[in-house]
């Protein structure tokens, strides 16, 4: 089994969310390869299904998006890589539970290469650093097939963070890679030791692609 692996600079949040639904919908017909994209996306809120009024952001200031995954709301903005999933479990014993405990490993593992120990906490999903959020994961699954995914902060502004309830939490208690390194880190060895842990946690290759399958159009 081989994973496409899709590698891209900042792009808007709307053509990434249609690019997985279009995606999700060839994947259902086993027409493609289970598929990872990578990016960063423009500031941006994200809505899930079980977002309370009263986490949503009062300001205006960046653009608001609903969205079909499981969750609260959520900030995407540049220095935050994320990660799209677009995978079959019928394959991986229909075990969506698992999966998402797969993802989480491949981030602490990721961390633990740059000498972080980070933590899961108990009834949600996600990775921690002393009580601090890092690491967010949320996902849609439907006919098996899963979207949307993970985000991992390493070097962006964290003040949009505070004017929410990230996933129903403080928006006080979020950091970053850069900020418990205290220097800033490539996205591109950030990337790196991912897939790396990607491979060895899934055993399975991995194929580069640079032809976006569907496109992703602004």
């Amino acid at each position: 089994m081989a994973t496409d692996i899709y590698r891209l600079n900042q792009v808007s949040y709307g053509p990434a969310l249609r690019w997985q639904r279009e995606r999700k919908l060839l994947r259902e017909k086993d027409l493609c390869n289970d598929a990872l994209l990578l990016a960063e996306h423009y500031p941006v809120y994200t809505v899930g299904r079980a977002t309370p009024v009263g986490d949503l952001p009062e300001d205006g200031i960046c653009e608001v998006i609903e969205v079909e995954r499981g969750g609260s709301v959520t900030f995407h903005g540049p220095g935050q890589l994320v990660g799209y999933l677009i995978f079959d479990l019928k394959s991986r014993n229909r075990d969506v539970h698992q999966f998402l405990r797969d993802i989480e490993t491949i981030i602490l593992k990721t961390l633990k290469v740059f000498g972080i120990t980070g933590a899961r906490q108990s009834g949600l999903t996600g990775v921690w650093v002393k009580g601090e959020k890092i690491a967010a994961l949320g996902l849609h699954v439907s006919k098996w097939i899963t979207s949307h995914g993970f985000s991992l902060n390493i070097d962006m502004d964290l003040a949009p963070f505070r004017r929410v309830k990230p996933c129903g939490q403080d928006g006080r208690l979020v950091t970053s890679l850069q900020n418990l390194l205290g220097a800033h880190v490539p996205r591109q060895e950030v990337e790196k030791i991912l897939i790396d842990q990607f491979q060895e946690i899934f055993s399975e290759s991995v194929v580069f692609c640079s032809e976006i399958i569907p496109s992703i159009e602004e």
